[in-house]
């Protein structure tokens, strides 16, 4: 698909396949959701506490074309890079408590998913690991296929 092409969706088309579409979405969270807790080895709620922190560290960069690093096909990014957050806000940010948060971000560390500094704690280059490469792919792959659904449905155009 090239840079100018967007999906959109077909409001029209949605309102007349809601229950369709949520089934599709639904079935698509739990296929992801599985692939990721299988891929990473994590609980539910580690995985919860787990996306929060990367999505926190990396979301700026995502959100900026220019940061080149995240849009080519590097898969080390500067550690600089990832911004950190704290325990508090993953609390909030999940609903979880600040004890069950702390205990768990601090397994993470000791199992090297996370790293901490002074202001909090920060995904690292997992990516660039071995097998995550597949473990993306595979991933794509299952976001790819809730969109085919949808396009075939004429609810994405």
């Amino acid at each position: 698909m090239s840079n100018n092409k967007r999906l959109t969706v077909n409001e029209a088309v949605l309102d007349q396949k809601l229950r369709y579409t949520g089934y599709q979405l639904t079935n698509g969270f739990l296929a992801f959701f599985n692939a990721m807790r299988d891929t990473a080895g994590l609980e539910p709620d580690d995985l919860l506490i787990y996306c929060t922190v990367i999505a926190a560290s990396i979301q700026r960069r995502l959100r900026n074309r220019e940061e080149q690093d995240v849009h080519t096909g590097q898969l080390a990014i500067s550690e600089t890079n990832f911004r950190p957050i704290s325990r508090r806000a993953v609390a909030e940010a999940t609903g979880l408590s600040r004890e069950l948060v702390r205990r768990k971000i601090n397994r993470m560390i000791e199992d090297g998913l996370l790293v901490e500094d002074s202001r909090g704690v920060k995904t690292v280059n997992v990516v660039s690991k071995a097998g995550a490469a597949s473990n993306v792919r595979h991933l794509t792959g299952i976001l790819a296929g809730l969109a085919n659904a949808l396009l075939a449905e004429g609810i994405l155009e």
